[in-house]
């Protein structure tokens, strides 16, 4: 092999290497916020968080960790029921344009809707796994 061809191959392997370890690299870093934010989800998580983010001593987290369980567990409830409501919502505004649609285009709103339901609901097993640290 001449050497112009082999610096060539080293060059596009160093480059190839390259957008491998960016590509992994954002993947993890992407994965771990995923993680973060899913976990606020919770309440244990929201105020595992909040803990943790504020760098309390033991006597502080003696005195504000029943205030911030007490608020924890009223914000997952309120996310509970948020998430339950626009499933409401999104039921009824079907209910109202169907009329409206040939047969097509409610097959296509029905197939949107079912994609979407299962994206919404492989989402919320994939998180509540990661908060109860069942994720594989």
């Amino acid at each position: 092999m001449n050497e112009k061809l082999k610096t060539v191959l080293v060059m596009l392997s160093l480059v190839a290497i390259g957008f491998l370890a960016g590509f992994l690299t954002h993947r993890n870093l992407t994965s771990h916020k995923i993680q973060r934010v899913a976990a606020l989800k919770s309440a244990s998580g929201f105020e595992q968080q909040l803990m943790s983010e504020m760098n309390l001593n033991d006597v502080q987290q003696e005195q504000v960790g029943p205030i911030i369980a007490k608020y924890a567990e009223r914000i997952s409830q309120a996310s509970q029921e948020a998430r339950l409501l626009r499933r409401m919502m999104v039921d009824s505004m079907h209910t109202e344009i169907k009329p409206f649609l040939d047969p097509a285009q409610i097959e296509q709103l029905d197939r949107f809707s079912s994609r979407f339901r299962t994206f919404q609901k492989s989402y919320h097993i994939h998180h509540d796994s990661l908060r109860t640290g069942t994720a594989q």
